[in-house]
């Protein structure tokens, strides 16, 4: 006798990975990943995207996404059209013959914009063993600097660089650097720094910063 078989095809099942792949002032590498297919492979997956306040996204908000055949495994897209310092609600997203499901919000923040230039002044005077007192232009007469992190190395200047989405706090090192002074006053044009010892040669860098002044995860630096 003939036999005929069906299969049934349901909904693919989709996740939204917690945080971003990387992030800038201006775009995001989102990840999500496909952990069943409901029986037939997806043929639309992306991420849909809107502004923290604006609640839960969907695709009639903001999407970045693509069409063709898309089995279980993890994927990113890149979105390129996202405000600096500005934090974001995304989720995943992923469809089949039988319909679209939506993953877990999850939120992040862009980065704020870089700061424009390096400070125009830079100079280091030791008034006495235990004491270098450093000079530089104000972060305000920089284009989007709201301050500066300072990095002292010993006998030779310090090659580290600060990560941007990151805060630091003094006496933490940042590779071969020590942070020694952070300038949150736009308006100041000098730090002393005292963790020194007679008879030896302080390097220093001033590198400056843009934040929006609450969240760590905005940090841009200009390294």
């Amino acid at each position: 006798l003939p036999v005929a078989f069906a299969s049934t095809i349901v909904k693919p099942q989709v996740s939204t990975s917690d945080h971003p792949l990387a992030v800038t002032d201006t775009s995001a590498k989102l990840e999500g990943q496909i952990t069943s297919t409901g029986g037939k492979n997806a043929n639309i997956r992306g991420f849909a995207l809107t502004e923290f306040a604006n609640g839960i996204p969907d695709t009639s908000d903001y999407d970045v996404g693509e069409t063709g055949s898309f089995a279980v495994g993890k994927y990113n897209l890149t979105t390129t059209t996202i405000a600096p310092q500005t934090r974001y609600n995304v989720r995943a997203y992923a469809g089949n013959d039988a319909g679209m499901v939506y993953g877990f919000v999850k939120d992040f923040f862009t980065l704020s914009t870089e700061p424009s230039t390096h400070a125009s002044i830079f100079s280091a005077v030791a008034p006495s063993v235990q004491q270098v007192d450093l000079t530089f232009s104000a972060a305000s007469g920089i284009d989007s600097a709201d301050g500066y992190i300072i990095l002292q190395r010993q006998d030779s200047a310090p090659t580290g660089k600060p990560i941007d989405g990151n805060v630091y706090s003094i006496g933490m090192s940042i590779g071969n650097g020590l942070v020694v002074a952070i300038i949150t006053n736009k308006n100041s044009t000098a730090a002393s720094v005292t963790n020194v010892s007679a008879g030896n040669n302080y390097y220093y860098v001033l590198i400056p910063f843009n934040w929006d002044g609450s969240h760590a995860a905005t940090f841009n630096y200009l390294t």
